[in-house]
């Protein structure tokens, strides 16, 4: 690959793994922000909503963001009673420095896929696909429901945090033409590098073919030929329970809320979110059925 520094007047361009999520259904309360802005009988109304849609991104940043702090302290686990050469393998297989970029309603998270001394990219992917699907499960019955995309390309950084270049536009591409309904899209690139990795065979290969292999089986092909993030799949599933998760509620609750989305925008006469929707509650409940013969 092409690198090149600053020094010489251009950037290092990298190949990275990019998320791009977006929150959905913030637009309509926009709208009716800016309509209570040209009556001032509005004002209480105006707050109200401004609240409520500012309470909604700022929860739906320090979810992701404390998911992901938990999921590497505990991934990184107590390594005290390790050996220094230990805990040394340890970090470096656990060194994901996964960044994040925030605009909006939209966050973006990314990783740096190049070969580094220091760590092993596609732990840094595992770590991804583990978090987004956490969000996203537990983010719907709080009413925090997003669409997103995860691919991999070229970019650079105009700073630490501010990623540009084909991985973005990439990601951001699927999110908004291809995903549709509430759902993570999963790039061809993205899993052409898991399948690749599946195969490596240098010093750290068994690693990186076991964690790549985990990585998918949290993707499927969905019924529409998109393939997409298993939020709620075997594989996830047998993750979370051998963290002890009960996924009985998670399920009842989830289901609920499609549900419940779906006749609401069916009684409001849009039919297309009440298809998205449905297609979200079809999902929620093949998994349900699956999971009872697990």
């Amino acid at each position: 690959m092409d690198r090149r520094t600053r020094e010489s007047g251009d950037v290092e361009v990298e190949c990275y793994a990019v998320a791009y999520l977006d929150l959905l259904n913030q637009k309509d309360v926009l709208k009716k922000m800016a309509r209570c802005l040209r009556d001032p009988s509005e004002k209480s109304e105006f707050k109200k909503l401004m609240q409520q849609s500012y309470g909604k991104v700022l929860c739906f940043r320090d979810v992701f963001e404390k998911t992901l702090s938990n999921h590497i302290s505990a991934v990184k686990g107590d390594s005290n009673s390790l050996s220094a050469e230990q805990r040394s393998i340890i970090e470096r297989l656990t060194n994901m420095d996964i960044r994040r970029q925030c605009f909006s309603d939209t966050i973006v998270y990314y990783i740096l896929l190049g070969d580094r001394a220091d760590r092993v990219p596609i732990a840094g992917v595992w770590s991804l696909l583990v978090v987004s699907a956490a969000v996203f499960m537990s983010a719907l019955p709080r009413q925090l429901v997003f669409r997103g995309a995860i691919e991999a390309g070229l970019g650079m950084e105009f700073s630490r945090g501010d990623i540009y270049g084909p991985a973005l536009s990439g990601a951001h591409a699927l999110e908004s033409h291809v995903a549709r309904y509430p759902r993570i899209a999963i790039g061809n690139t993205m899993r052409e590098y898991l399948l690749s990795e599946s195969r490596a065979t240098d010093p750290d290969g068994d690693f990186r073919q076991s964690t790549a292999r985990e990585c998918l089986s949290y993707i499927f092909e969905d019924q529409d030929g998109i393939w997409a993030l298993d939020y709620l799949g075997q594989g996830m599933r047998r993750l979370l329970r051998s963290s002890g998760v009960d996924l009985e509620p998670i399920f009842k609750d989830a289901i609920e809320f499609a549900a419940g989305e779906a006749a609401r925008f069916k009684n409001e006469g849009n039919e297309k979110l009440e298809k998205r929707y449905k297609k979200l509650r079809a999902y929620l409940e093949k998994c349900w059925r699956e999971s009872h013969a697990d």
